[in-house]
């Protein structure tokens, strides 16, 4: 369906987890007891990934997949070791050939934190703003408020020369000023600690954001942002940033459902992944995907419906020919412009259409039309 998908967190966690149990990939042997503590911590970190399935069903659609993990993909020699510098070898040992023809590591926060860190203060917080969705993805689990998140990223997008600030005292004082004169009302200490740490570790989770978007870009690929539309999201309450932006420039994560797919292969281990990746009845599956992602694209709704049709027969006869499981419903998030949502037919889209929230409205321009498209999930 795609070519590419850059997968990270626990998603890349689940895909290591049950590529390292099948040996499919081996992790190298310690050598030293630093190197065990190194290895001991990631395994245990890839452990607690429940997203195996969901991995593997990623891996299955694209055609290349970039690995993008929480964690080094490096072992490091003890300092002392190695007086001229860090040594250093490759955690992942061997990658078995039919998993590494399409499957390869990368490092969104080495390639691109040069490029980030250039960008002036005003057009770091436009894009934090933008890529709110991601940071709150990062912050849920610690219990912060969204509200409280996105208080703070409206404050860095109307005082941006926050970001630059060098201690942290300063910088919460300039985020308690500016938050009180925007919401028009006093806030106690307790309130202004709160806000002015969650808007000093946004800056860090901001960064982290912007760079797996822009290493997307690079690589050409879908970037899943899974839980995209929990909570209350940006179709009910635009960000300051993007009030300044004319209508056609401003692109929705839309919710789109396609009824046509009515069953999925059952993915337990690598093997089931790669006899179903090479089958001609997926192949022919993934084609009329691919050409309804482009027709959907274009905005040409009589070859929409013709290849919805296309789909439906595609996936019928990839139930016969793979143990398959019926779904509740399809979908995929498509980021549309906003001005082009009022064109759209509910017939050719499904029912409901929704908008979830801005997450790649900073790209819109640079993107290129398949690299628009955020998650695929069932449900």
């Amino acid at each position: 369906m795609w070519e590419s998908v850059l997968l990270d967190g626990t998603l890349a966690r689940g895909l290591l987890k049950n590529a390292i149990r099948s040996g499919h990939i081996s992790l190298a042997r310690p050598e030293t007891e630093v190197e065990r503590q190194q290895i001991d911590q990631v395994v245990g970190d890839i452990n607690r990934s429940r997203s195996e399935a969901s991995a593997l069903s990623y891996c299955l659609l694209a055609d290349s997949v970039y690995l993008d993990p929480p964690f080094s993909l490096d072992l490091f020699a003890d300092l002392q070791d190695e007086p001229d510098g860090i040594r250093s070898r490759p955690l992942l040992q061997a990658v078995a050939p039919e998993l590494s023809s399409f499957l390869q590591a990368t490092d969104s926060i080495a390639n691109n934190t040069s490029r980030s860190y250039s960008w002036a203060p005003q057009k770091l917080a436009n894009m934090y703003s933008a890529v709110e969705p991601l940071i709150w993805k990062s912050y849920k689990k610690a219990g912060i408020a969204r509200s409280t998140l996105r208080l703070a990223l409206d404050v860095l997008v109307l005082s941006p020369e926050l970001i630059s600030t060098r201690t942290e005292p300063e910088f919460e004082s300039g985020v308690v000023s500016r938050a009180q004169e925007l919401i028009g009302r006093g806030l106690s200490i307790e309130q202004g600690k709160y806000l002015g740490s969650v808007a000093y570790v946004a800056i860090t989770k901001g960064l982290v954001a912007v760079n797996k978007l822009l290493e997307a870009e690079r690589r050409n690929a879908v970037y899943p942002v899974p839980a995209l539309v929990i909570g209350t999201h940006h179709a009910n309450r635009v960000p300051l940033h993007f009030r300044a932006c004319r209508s056609e420039l401003l692109v929705a994560a839309t919710r789109v459902f396609l009824d046509e797919i009515e069953y999925w292969p059952v993915l337990r281990n690598i093997e089931d992944l790669l006899k179903i990746r090479s089958a001609r009845a997926f192949v022919q599956f993934r084609d009329a995907l691919r050409r309804w992602v482009d027709a959907a694209l274009r905005g040409d709704d009589a070859a929409q419906l013709a290849l919805r049709m296309d789909i439906k027969k595609a996936n019928a006869a990839l139930r016969r020919s793979a143990t398959c499981a019926k779904i509740g419903r399809w979908f995929t998030y498509l980021g549309l412009p906003l001005i082009a949502l009022d064109a759209l037919t509910l017939p050719v889209f499904g029912t409901p259409l929704t908008v979830a929230g801005f997450g790649l409205q900073a790209f819109a321009d640079a993107q290129q039309l398949k690299g628009q498209w955020l998650i695929v999930g069932k449900q």
